[in-house]
């Protein structure tokens, strides 16, 4: 199989950039610095994947729609297991517990609802994939905007001191299936779908994404200098754009191969990084920083040994 390696390349980096979300990459020199990093810029990272998955979710063959279903589905049981010493409590049996555990997994433990996310955004898209490009674009662009609507309505406190602010805030809320999964998975497939990419060349998409960046980052120094207390976003307005453009770059630089080795490797350390972050910082504080760069050494070799035994049970990569 032909791979776009350059591809897989950034998937690599993009998983690295989650590890610096959650390590708090530049926390301890500079809080300005840590929000327009890991609290900002870092957030490319988890769009631009549903934008790939979206993206390659078009070359499914009909045939084989449930077998995608299937392997993603066994995934998210297996890391939903693998952590389940920090979601699940044996020693409280009640009701609230109850509904507590049955949110979790249907919504996903920490990172893992990136899993049930992608799983939604795809059954939607099935749905609705026949629609026209421009209706399914202006359907994802308008869930888009309500998720980004309720995360600065949120973060902004509008309707503060109140039930709907509470409610704003809950993550789940608006980093979802719907709102946020949904739009960047379908955007990749419309990329796929209409091949608009192939149009536009190398200098001038340059310069778009240089200026998409910049324009994500005053927006993040924006929020971080106009709310009251910073605090963090999952959305803004600006990775709509940021986001497809460097996907469509890595496609641009044309890296071939037929190894699945690296695209392998950003999957382990995207799932296995957590468990060492909360291993490390249980027992030493080194600084976000540091952190971050230690979570990546060893989640880079705790994926060589993922990979390993991937090659011979097939469903935890």
């Amino acid at each position: 199989m032909n791979r776009s390696l350059s591809v897989d390349i950034l998937k690599i980096v993009l998983a690295c950039l989650v590890v610096g979300i959650h390590s708090g990459f530049l926390e301890d020199f500079s809080a300005l610095a840590c929000y327009l990093t890991a609290g900002g810029l870092f957030r490319i990272a988890v769009p631009i994947f549903f934008v790939i998955n979206g993206f390659y979710f078009f070359s499914v063959p009909q045939d084989r729609i449930a077998t995608w279903f299937k392997r993603v589905l066994l995934l998210y049981l297996f890391w939903t297991l693998f952590y389940i010493g920090y979601w699940f409590r044996m020693e409280t049996v009640n009701l609230f517990e109850i509904a507590r555990v049955i949110k979790t997994l249907l919504v996903g433990h920490e990172h893992l609802w990136y899993l049930p996310a992608m799983i939604g955004a795809a059954a939607i898209l099935l749905c609705v994939r026949k629609l026209s490009t421009p209706l399914l674009l202006a359907i994802a662009l308008f869930l888009f905007a309500i998720g980004l609507s309720i995360q600065y309505l949120g973060n902004y406190h509008v309707f503060s001191g109140s039930w709907i602010d509470k409610a704003l805030n809950v993550l789940w809320f608006y980093r979802n299936f719907l709102f946020f999964a949904f739009p960047f998975f379908a955007i990749g497939y419309l990329l796929r779908r209409t091949e608009i990419y192939k149009k536009i060349n190398l200098s001038s998409l340059v310069v778009l994404v240089l200026l998409a960046l910049l324009l994500l980052l005053l927006e993040v120094y924006c929020d971080f200098k106009l709310q009251p207390a910073p605090e963090g976003f999952d959305i803004f307005l600006f990775l709509i754009l940021v986001c497809p453009l460097i996907f469509v770059l890595a496609l641009k630089f044309e890296i071939k191969g037929d190894s699945k080795t690296l695209a392998l490797y950003s999957t382990g350390i995207y799932f296995i990084h957590p468990l060492f972050i909360s291993l490390i910082t249980a027992r030493v504080d080194l600084g976000g920083t540091l952190l971050t760069f230690v979570v990546i050494g060893l989640s880079s070799a705790a994926s060589w040994l993922l990979i390993k035994i991937n090659s011979r049970v097939k469903f935890i990569l």
